[in-house]
C-alpha cells in the first residue's frame, strides 16, 4: 500500500495523473476485478466499520470520523477537533489488516503500529 515512492498526502486510490477517483471510479475498479458479482462501493465503507468494531477497541467517534460522518446537535455543535492522530493510526492499522491479513488493536495516539509487509 505504501511503497518508497509514497508521499503522505497521497492518495490510495488515484487516477495516473494524481488525482482521486472520480465519484463512480472505485465501482468501476470492482467490477472491472469482479465482473460477476455484485459489488458496492458502500460495502466496503462497511466492512472497514465492522471491522473497526469487531476486530478493534477504537472508540465509535474514531471510526465514525475515518468514514467522515459528522456528528449532530450540542455534541456535534462543541466537538470541533479532528482526531487527526487517532484517525492516522487506525488507518494504518486497516492497511496492515488488509495487506496481511492482521489485526492490530487500536492504540492511543503516539503509539507506533509496526509496518507489516504483505506476503
Amino acid at each position: 500500500m505504501r511503497t518508497e515512492t509514497t508521499e503522505p498526502n497521497d492518495y490510495v486510490f488515484a487516477m495516473p495523473h494524481g488525482q482521486p477517483f472520480c465519484e463512480s471510479g472505485m465501482l468501476q475498479l470492482a467490477k472491472k476485478l469482479r465482473p460477476n458479482t455484485k459489488l458496492t462501493v458502500h460495502g466496503f465503507r462497511s466492512c472497514f466499520r465492522d471491522w473497526c468494531g469487531d476486530e478493534t477497541d477504537t472508540p465509535r467517534e474514531i471510526a465514525e470520523s475515518a468514514l467522515a460522518h459528522t456528528i449532530g446537535g450540542v455534541e456535534g455543535a462543541y466537538r470541533r477537533g479532528t482526531a487527526f492522530q487517532k484517525r492516522r493510526v487506525l488507518m494504518e492499522a486497516w492497511a496492515a489488516h488488509c495487506s496481511t491479513g492482521t489485526v492490530v488493536p487500536f492504540r492511543r495516539e503516539g503509539d507506533v503500529i509496526p509496518r507489516v509487509e504483505a506476503a
